[in-house]
């Protein structure tokens, strides 16, 4: 009998020795909190939007499933760093947050920047951030625009106005609350069709310059032992897709 316990001990020791060198074994869905953000990550959208398809593929070529939960942007990010969910996507590189996240590597290569909209019956033109002393520009608090927007705006060269939404501020630049708002050129587009009718959509046009290109990361907390394997298991999965072709396919359609 005591050979036997003995046997029994071994045997449930080499299982949690193999699973724990496995890294991920025995689990094979994780959770992602994320936002509206057509036309990366959205309900509505086939996949729930590109990025969220590109996350899918990459981590399904590595045997994972992916569950989405979405939240306001706000509550998405605190629900990764509280580990309420697994990690959260797209957000670009703060150095704040190295502290407490893992980044992927970029979800995005090709994204169109950061922009500037405005009405074309209120003329707008800018080349540096000091052209724009003195004004309100729309924007969200929690986003980040690139270090030179943030520097500026520390320094007051203008100030930002918030809305609860993404949609509402372009509702806002039509009532004239501010002459110019920051989006992602592609983000702003899908809002504006989404959004707006026709006519409205007629009154609003993009200046042309980049205020910033950022790249869209998962980030995973660094307190959660598996974060940085499964990091690794993306990245793996996302070069994968840029070899077989698979990540233009979706970023491109």
């Amino acid at each position: 009998m005591k050979t036997q316990r003995i046997r029994i001990i071994i045997i449930l020791l080499c299982g949690a020795l193999c699973t724990s060198s496995s890294g991920y074994a025995g689990e094979t869905v994780i959770t992602l909190s994320i936002g509206e953000w057509p036309p990366w990550t959205s309900k509505q959208l086939p996949g729930y939007g590109k990025h969220a398809q590109i996350v899918s593929m990459a981590y399904a070529k590595k045997g994972i499933k992916v569950e989405y939960k979405f939240f306001p942007w706000a509550r998405a990010y605190m629900m990764a760093e509280v580990g309420e969910a697994d990690g959260t996507f797209p957000w670009v590189k703060k150095p704040e947050r190295l502290n407490t996240f893992y980044y992927s590597d970029a979800l995005d290569d090709t994204n169109d920047g950061y922009v500037f909209f405005y009405l074309k019956d209120n003329p707008f033109d800018w080349q540096e951030f000091t052209d724009l002393k003195g004004l309100s520009i729309g924007g969200q608090q929690d986003y980040y625009y690139g270090e030179g927007f943030h520097k500026a705006l520390k320094d007051g060269v203008f100030r930002l106005s918030f809305a609860a939404q993404d949609h509402l501020l372009f509702r806002m630049l039509l009532a004239h609350r501010f002459p110019v708002l920051i989006m992602e050129k592609s983000a702003g587009e899908g809002l504006i069709k989404k959004h707006l009718t026709p006519e409205e959509a007629q009154r609003i046009t993009i200046h042309p310059k980049i205020v910033e290109k950022l790249t869209g990361h998962i980030l995973m907390r660094k307190t959660n032992p598996k974060s940085l394997h499964l990091i690794n298991l993306f990245n793996q999965g996302l070069h994968e897709m840029h070899e077989d072709g698979s990540f233009d396919a979706i970023f491109n359609k």
